[in-house]
């Protein structure tokens, strides 16, 4: 687990392209933290990321899910008021539908 990824983040931290200079051991300790400081900010930060996407895919689907039940219901609803209507009114409400904009 966390112990196994300590050691990868050390190994990402410690490659350096300049050449190593004598450092003290207190030094050397204090730059191991802030990288995997850095380190466990770059996860936290990619986890939020990763959240965030998560939650635009689900407000998508939510709001399709939304538009499709609309739909569904106004199906229902004019099927119900043609079924109370007589056959030259259900004529008229057919041709009032179809002017109206989708």
């Amino acid at each position: 687990g966390a112990t196994s990824t300590r050691g990868k983040e050390m190994a990402d931290c410690s490659t350096s392209k300049e050449p190593p200079k004598p450092i003290s051991q207190r030094a050397a300790r204090k730059a191991a933290a802030a990288c995997l400081a850095r380190q466990r900010h770059k996860s936290f930060v990619n986890t939020l990321q990763d959240a965030i996407e998560a939650r635009k895919m689900r407000v998508g689907v939510l709001k399709k899910r939304k538009e499709d039940y609309f739909a569904a219901v106004a199906a229902h609803m004019i099927r119900g008021i043609r079924a109370q209507l007589s056959p030259a009114r259900e004529a008229e409400l057919q041709r009032w539908l179809q002017r109206l904009p989708p």
